[in-house]
């Protein structure tokens, strides 16, 4: 029960934190729950070697916060998402670059970029040769934040369900347990008939919600689908959500990204919690970034921390999600992180 009750803590501490040090803090990089000698779990703050006194500075506002202990690491999470950017670019231009990547991740240390080779010939020293070509990418490397790992073979998305995958109508947002059925939410408005690449996957009863807290409904997995605790958010960019973010932890003025079948990857700024003006209640409001018809059900998150899922759009670049939490809690499931 001890145990119990301090992972529950700090579990709570970083969705009331998270969204704070996203904002106070642009060195900030991520939360992570370590287990200490005993076994007893610690609380991590990383961020980068700029930003270790302010982060320091800003836990000693509370004597609640001292415990936490603060890791120096080499990116941000800002730092991260830039240089994914990058690569998205690099890979729309080149085409070899594209097919030579299988994989981007980030080492097991979130600090650092790693591309990892596909299995086409010579996919290597393609990517060897674009690193030393491209400034930003060299940049990179040369300060031990881009690298090449081994070989992976290529995602199986015909096998493994991630969510921000197109569906029949709309798109896959997270993996979800609903009373011990493995399954994949989407939008309640979307179609009660939805597929994963051609598997149908049947709506479960009772799972499909429409309120003014949630727009929600659960599919099971089909077809010898395995679940993940993954979401797509873009071409070979794979990220394992380890965390629920609350209604109540998102704060205004919050980065948020989301996945969606017809606009793909973009972020924006949370401006809302009660609908702003076009909608009513306990849906949040992101300014920024691009939606469109389509997106619906798709994943929003920031790094690894499940926000919430997409709703509706007010405008090209103003959309809606309700939030994580209520998500599950109306349809009743828990959204896998792990």
């Amino acid at each position: 029960p001890r145990l119990q009750l301090a992972l529950h803590g700090l579990a709570g501490l970083v969705e009331l934190l998270g969204p704070s040090m996203y904002r106070l803090l642009p060195e900030f990089n991520s939360f992570e729950i370590l287990w200490r000698q005993g076994f007893f779990p610690e609380l991590v703050l990383r961020v980068t070697p700029v930003g270790v006194g302010r982060a320091q500075e800003l836990l000693s506002r509370s004597s609640a916060l001292t415990s936490i202990r603060v890791v120096a690491v080499a990116m941000s999470e800002r730092d991260i998402a830039r240089a994914m950017r990058t690569l998205a670019a690099h890979a729309q231009d080149s085409s070899e670059f594209a097919d030579a990547v299988s994989h981007v991740s980030t080492g097991g240390t979130y600090d650092r970029i790693v591309l990892h080779p596909s299995s086409a010939e010579g996919a290597r020293e393609t990517l060897e040769l674009a690193i030393v070509d491209d400034p930003e990418l060299r940049t990179l490397a040369r300060a031990g934040m881009l690298g090449i790992g081994e070989v992976r073979p290529e995602a199986s998305l015909t096998l493994d369900a991630f969510g921000g995958i197109l569906s029949t109508t709309c798109t896959w947002g997270f993996n979800v347990d609903r009373l011990g059925v493995a399954g994949l939410m989407t939008a309640g408005h979307c179609s009660s008939s939805q597929d994963y690449f051609g598997t149908a996957l049947p709506m479960i009863a009772g799972s499909e919600v429409q309120n003014t807290a949630a727009d929600v409904q659960v599919h099971s997995l089909a077809g010898g689908l395995t679940p993940t605790n993954d979401i797509r958010a873009g071409a070979n960019d794979y990220r394992d959500i380890n965390v629920r973010v609350s209604y109540s932890g998102i704060a205004l003025g919050a980065g948020v990204c989301h996945a969606g079948k017809t606009t793909g990857y973009s972020c924006g700024t949370v401006t809302d919690k009660t609908g702003g003006t076009s909608f009513d209640n306990y849906f949040i409001e992101v300014t920024g970034g691009s939606i469109d018809h389509g997106d619906s059900g798709g994943p929003y998150f920031f790094g690894r921390s499940a926000y919430g899922i997409c709703h509706a759009m007010a405008s090209p670049s103003v959309g809606y999600f309700g939030a994580a939490n209520l998500a599950e809690d109306w349809s009743n499931s828990v959204i896998r992180t792990k």
